[in-house]
């Protein structure tokens, strides 16, 4: 039975983070939230580690607890590469209604669009233009798999910690959904950069929809840790934590560590970016900005160094987009106070199908 409240359930590599939402309308009431950190190893490159899976379905069932949230009914979110694929594809026209019925037979009649074995995974798709070649009408999507071995094991997790999935969405796609700047300027194309621990991922896309989405292993807030704790020589990483967010330039190696963390990151994304517009020359609008997300974009002089990297472009940490409310006064909060950011668990929230 449909429900008009959802927790988007959102398991990072080092935390979890929900959110429970109740459906107004056209309007998202973010009625409550909460965070708390997770012990080492039980996620891993976004994927649930196997022999470690009891201890987080013990995880989950004490945060709900601790939570208090009125629903079991949750939508998790699919992060890893392997596991949530997207791409962009061109088809013979389908009318809009018919896409999602004929998406099977079209990516099994072109196998190379995905790269994968489509008996793994779970297809959807979303167009984003059309055209014509000589008599032909085409149609331009993204198309979305998610490994169906995947999206199990995370149902399995769930229940087995008492809740009730109602929807399983791309991390990616729920940070887009969440965001104020899909709604600002849809004569430009914006960038959303999501900088987990060990994932970040770049959304691209044009008043909304998403035009590409890639994410990228390794290059995180994790990285950046390690850096400084090498600069520091400790192995506390708590301390390298703490420090990555406050550092200034007399720090000196630390500052460099910082510097070095934020190029690496603002050189890969711009490589992305610059692959897009190379293969998408028909997309003549401008890059109009770039809006960071997760708890690793809070690291020191990020913003600026972004911005020099693309020729001084306006980088925001933005705000939520208008139709999400607060419960209780005027201003939901993106971040708690360790720094972990809500606004993945709110937009897999806003994609459940609620009433």
């Amino acid at each position: 039975m449909p429900t008009n409240r959802v927790v988007g359930l959102d398991i990072g590599t080092s935390s979890l983070k929900a959110a429970q939402v109740r459906r107004d309308g056209d309007t998202f009431i973010v009625e409550s939230t909460h965070t708390r950190p997770l012990p080492a190893q039980l996620i891993k490159d976004g994927r649930v580690v196997e022999e470690k899976q009891d201890a987080l379905v013990t995880e989950i069932a004490d945060f709900f607890k601790q939570a208090g949230f009125q629903t079991r009914d949750v939508i998790v979110g699919l992060s890893n590469p392997a596991d949530a694929i997207t791409r962009s594809a061109d088809f013979n026209w389908v009318a809009p209604k018919d896409l999602e019925e004929a998406l099977p037979l079209m990516v099994e009649a072109q196998r190379s669009i995905v790269n994968v074995d489509p008996e793994d995974f779970d297809f959807a798709v979303t167009p984003i233009s059309e055209y014509v070649v000589g008599r032909q009408k085409k149609l331009r999507t993204l198309v979305y798999a998610a490994r169906i071995e995947a999206t199990e094991k995370l149902a399995e997790v769930v229940k087995a910690a008492g809740l009730q999935l109602v929807g399983i969405d791309l991390t990616s796609l729920a940070g887009l959904r969440a965001m104020a700047v899909p709604f600002i300027d849809a004569s430009v194309v914006h960038v959303i950069v999501n900088v987990g621990h060990s994932l970040t991922s770049v959304v691209i896309h044009r008043g909304g929809v998403p035009l590409q989405i890639s994410v990228v292993e390794g290059l995180g807030g994790n990285e950046a840790t390690e850096r400084v704790a090498e600069a520091l020589a400790t192995d506390n990483k708590f301390e390298a934590e703490a420090k990555k967010f406050e550092a200034r330039a007399k720090d000196g190696d630390v500052f460099a560590a910082i510097d070095g963390a934020n190029r690496a990151l603002a050189n890969n994304i711009r490589g992305t970016v610059d692959e897009f517009f190379s293969k998408n020359r028909n997309v003549e609008d401008a890059l109009g900005g770039i809006t960071l997300l997760g708890g690793g974009a809070l690291l020191h002089n990020l913003p600026a160094t972004l911005s020099r990297t693309f020729d001084d472009i306006e980088v925001q940490h933005t705000a939520y987009d208008p139709r999400f409310k607060a419960a209780k006064g005027n201003v939901i909060d993106r971040f708690d106070a360790e720094g972990r950011d809500l606004a993945v668990a709110i937009g897999l929230a806003a994609g459940a199908r609620v009433a």
